[in-house]
């Protein structure tokens, strides 16, 4: 598309997700007008000439959640964990999850973005369970900005893959996570992602390779013993990411329109 735009006489801006350029917007940036990035060292990869640090953009909504819990929670006084695989890398790391599903929620009520590939597995594990503990297991296959805005904010431990929008995200609202980056991400760029959180943040990068589901468990149980001092590192971080990435990048855009260059 942006060849086609580019070949049409068209301006073209794109934007860098990752702190690795991928392969497309390098190839991207020798026709566009302007090249924005979310992170400063992405910037290094780029021609300085046209290129913009906006941040990530980010859906405002996630800054504001409502006030009234979007679940059917029973069990108000257990802590929240949230784990999300996204969309392409959700199953293999969801089938690391269903074993210990019981054992976690001994501790959390756990809310479980499934992906749509794996809702009807999750369903099933959730029908094993115990009905005492069935109500701290919630799943679905995608969550809603108003959904997704509420966990966030209340979620004391995030467990999930390390893409741009859940490593930046977790790291703009403070959020403790386990990272498991996706082994076959483009140029590890995933890998790259939660490195940064975990060197900076409240955050811990488990290989998938060899990770087994006592493995995880007892990692999630060891970040929960230490959650105030990681939350306490991770909120430090907070600040210092920008949230208004969406406004930085729409002014670019407005700018490339009235401007041309």
């Amino acid at each position: 598309m942006a060849v086609a735009g580019w070949a049409l006489g068209i301006p073209v801006i794109t934007h860098e997700q990752t702190r690795t350029a991928g392969l497309t917007n390098r190839i991207i940036a020798g026709i566009a007008k302007r090249v924005c990035v979310t992170f400063d060292r992405t910037a290094t990869q780029f021609p300085e000439a046209k290129t913009v640090v906006t941040g990530l953009p980010m859906r405002k909504e996630l800054f504001s959640p409502p006030n009234t819990c979007p679940f059917a929670i029973k069990d108000t006084g257990r802590p929240v964990l949230y784990i999300t695989g996204g969309s392409v890398g959700a199953r293999s790391l969801n089938r690391l999850l269903y074993p210990v599903i019981a054992a976690l929620t001994h501790t959390f009520t756990v809310i479980h973005q499934t992906g749509t590939g794996s809702l009807e597995e999750a369903s099933r594990s959730r029908q094993l369970l115990p009905a005492r503990i069935r109500s701290r297991y919630i799943t679905d296959a995608f969550l809603d900005v108003k959904k997704l805005s509420w966990v966030l904010a209340h979620a004391g431990l995030v467990v999930g893959r390390a893409g741009a929008n859940t490593t930046v995200e977790c790291a703009a609202l403070g959020k403790v996570a386990i990272l498991v980056p996706l082994p076959w991400s483009a140029g590890g760029e995933q890998t790259v992602n939660a490195k940064w959180l975990e060197h900076n943040g409240g955050a811990k990068v488990l290989e998938q390779r060899g990770l087994s589901s006592e493995n995880l468990l007892g990692e999630i149980e060891r970040m929960w013993k230490h959650h105030e001092s990681l939350e306490r590192r991770a909120g430090l971080f907070a600040p210092s990411v920008p949230r208004d990435g969406a406004a930085r990048l729409a002014r670019e855009i407005v700018s490339l329109l009235a401007t041309g260059v």
